[in-house]
């Protein structure tokens, strides 16, 4: 009996890495045909950890519009840190997708990780 549960589970979990693989894939598409054009200016926010401690040497890069922030969420743009930090506080022009909550930190949902909108940087226009 324990080879038969063990044949389902295996089954089971066969069909479902495979149906993640097909909706992580089309989700990803989807996330391309939402490319679109922003207007904002790039702000920085300090670091604060999960115990509510605010580090003052690091910070995160935040996308304000008129009326709502989005974390850049560096790892998965195309833009770098560097070519940001130029653009910091100033007025500018972005092609971007926006994600309605998802994971900051890691891509992996096993891993600890803050969550929210975020905004992936593909072009300072």
């Amino acid at each position: 009996m324990n080879g038969i549960n063990n044949i389902y589970k295996s089954i089971f979990f066969v069909i479902f890495y495979f149906l993640f693989s097909i909706l992580y894939a089309q989700n990803k598409t989807d996330d391309m045909n939402n490319l679109k054009i922003y207007t904002g200016k790039i702000i920085k926010v300090h670091f604060v950890d999960k115990a509510g401690n605010e580090h003052k040497d690091a910070f995160n890069y935040f996308f304000e519009t008129e009326d709502k922030q989005y974390f850049i969420k560096i790892s998965e743009g195309d833009v770098s840190r560097e070519e940001i930090e130029k653009f910091y506080n100033k007025k500018i022009r972005i092609k971007a997708i926006i994600i309605l909550f998802g994971l900051w930190d890691t891509d992996d949902p096993n891993v600890q990780s803050r969550v929210g909108d975020y905004l992936i940087l593909k072009e300072i226009l």
